[in-house]
């Protein structure tokens, strides 16, 4: 009984690691999957390469960890690249994930335009209650400026939050309910029966993306820079990043 049930986990454990690896050797994805299942009980949604030479990034729910590609260590922090300026690097295996994920969230999205020619198109997880999505919400205009256009994901960090959202994400005229809500602290009043929208959808997906808090911005491309950046300093990081 017990072989059989070694043998059937380790068919199972083969099939996930076929269905959710990505550009890892067959040998290092066993191993990594092997340990997540045995530390973690669970088996990771991804395994990608890590940007950490010799380690290999691991998603679960419980956070994403770096575990060397031998199976002896695990690493969970943030990892930053000091030569792009402060870019956080830990999930950029990620990237094409999020990059294929971005195409299905895009029709959700609350979008304010770039005014004039259009330089750069950003996703931004944003939260209502959150000090720095405020901020960086009173100077949408800076950005649309600059030609960026800013689409806003729900990211809400509470039960409250999440119910409010849904209000905006419902609204008739959703641009005007996010100004209002960001703006001026009102919650528009809709009626959300027959609509799907979904901000705990989109809130999931964020946590698959490996978003720890807000705002967190995704380029197109994939790459995620998290927290608040002023207008004039965003420009020249996304001209380096595209």
């Amino acid at each position: 009984m017990l072989k059989w049930l070694s043998a059937l986990s380790a068919m199972v454990l083969s099939v996930l690691v076929a269905a959710y690896a990505a550009d890892v050797a067959p040998d290092v994805e066993k191993r990594v999957m092997g340990k997540v299942l045995a530390n973690f009980g669970e088996v990771p949604s991804m395994i990608a390469p890590a940007p950490l030479p010799g380690y290999t990034l691991a998603v679960t729910s419980q956070g994403n960890f770096f575990i060397s590609n031998d199976g002896k260590y695990m690493i969970y922090g943030r990892l930053f690249d000091l030569e792009q300026g402060l870019v956080e690097i830990t999930d950029s295996g990620l990237n094409s994930f999020r990059a294929d994920k971005l195409a299905a969230l895009a029709p959700d999205a609350i979008t304010f335009p770039a005014k004039g020619e259009e330089k750069f198109r950003i996703y931004v997880f944003t939260d209502i209650t959150c000090g720095y999505c405020r901020k960086m919400h009173r100077q949408i205009e800076e950005y649309q400026n600059a030609g960026i256009t800013i689409n806003y994901l729900a990211y809400p960090r509470s039960q409250q939050s999440s119910t409010d959202m849904q209000q905006i994400w419902c609204a008739d005229d959703s641009v005007k309910a996010m100004s209002d809500a960001k703006l001026h602290g009102e919650i528009a009043k809709s009626d959300c029966s027959g609509k799907r929208f979904d901000v705990e959808a989109q809130l999931a997906m964020g946590q698959k993306f490996g978003v720890r808090g807000t705002p967190a911005v995704v380029l197109e491309n994939g790459a995620m820079l998290p927290g608040y950046r002023e207008p004039k300093d965003l420009l020249p990081l996304l001209e380096k990043l595209q």
